[in-house]
């Protein structure tokens, strides 16, 4: 980094040792590690050690839109045409792409590769999608989860997902997602009062009050995609279907056939009813 980079991170009134990059990105490296910032709020933060996290805030940078190739180069003190490949890389194989391939076979089991297959797994992607962006197997990426200590999700995570492209490839899938059934210990009360005739001569008043233990099932089945457009915009929609299995329904509650003497006499819930919940939605996010 040269002397007219630290001058200028001076005269816009940043910490002693910050490294402008442009007027609005800085970092500053501490202890081994280098804090990246876009005016006052924390950008990227790594160790110095690693080049290929120090190759990837770079490209963040100028993905994101807040700084220029030259700028970034000049003070990463990374050659444009070395930063253009690792770039093209990365838009391929994801952080994979970032990582120096050196002569012989060697495995990519690396600590950096570890914690980004970590960092993904905890965003939300499943197994099957780090693996495709990484360039490894799925296997592979479950193996070192284990060994990072992380509690696996359900198996249903491990889908594989709908094929879905477009001209300009905007458009990311939302993978068809089915939650794993769920065995659910459900409590039901049941009141009821009116005036019966359970003598058609004389009407008679009655009062229910009856409460039950049972087992209910619960599944989830959704399907959707999102489309990015600019650098915080992304449109959503989709289909999600909910069902659930022994539930008790207001309707099955007086049988048909039923006489309402007997159902004074031995109330009883009836929870052998089913429910399907299902509808397409919609949404816009802007992230910052």
């Amino acid at each position: 980094m040269s002397e007219t980079q630290l001058d200028f991170a001076e005269g816009l009134g940043l910490p002693q040792g910050s490294v402008a990059v442009n007027r609005r990105v800085w970092f500053q490296d501490l202890n081994g590690n280098r804090a990246d910032f876009v005016d006052q709020t924390p950008f990227y933060c790594y160790p110095l050690a690693d080049q290929t996290l120090h190759r990837f805030c770079a490209i963040e940078l100028v993905e994101a839109g807040v700084a220029k190739v030259k700028d970034v180069c000049q003070s990463f003190e990374i050659h444009p045409r070395n930063f253009s490949r690792f770039r093209s890389k990365f838009r391929q194989q994801g952080m994979a792409g970032l990582i120096l391939e050196k002569n012989g076979r060697k495995s990519k089991r690396t600590p950096t590769l570890a914690a980004g297959i970590t960092e993904l797994y905890r965003q939300g992607k499943s197994t099957y999608a780090i693996a495709t962006q990484l360039g490894i197997s799925a296997s592979t990426v479950r193996r070192i989860l284990k060994e990072q200590g992380v509690q696996l999700r359900s198996p249903f995570d491990d889908h594989k997902p709908l094929r879905i492209s477009t001209e300009d490839g905007d458009i990311q899938n939302e993978l068809p997602q089915v939650t794993e059934p769920q065995v659910i210990e459900s409590q039901v009360t049941e009141r009821q009062a009116g005036a019966a005739y359970i003598n058609p001569a004389t009407p008679q008043d009655y009062s229910i009050n009856v409460d039950d233990d049972d087992v209910a099932f619960l599944g989830e089945f959704r399907v959707g995609v999102a489309h990015k457009f600019g650098c915080h915009w992304r449109l959503t929609g989709g289909y999600r279907a909910l069902a659930a299995s022994g539930v008790a329904l207001s309707t099955e509650q007086i049988p048909v056939g039923r006489t309402m003497s007997g159902l004074i006499a031995n109330p009883l819930v009836y929870s052998n009813g089913d429910l399907i919940l299902h509808g397409t939605y919609g949404g816009l996010d802007f992230a910052w």
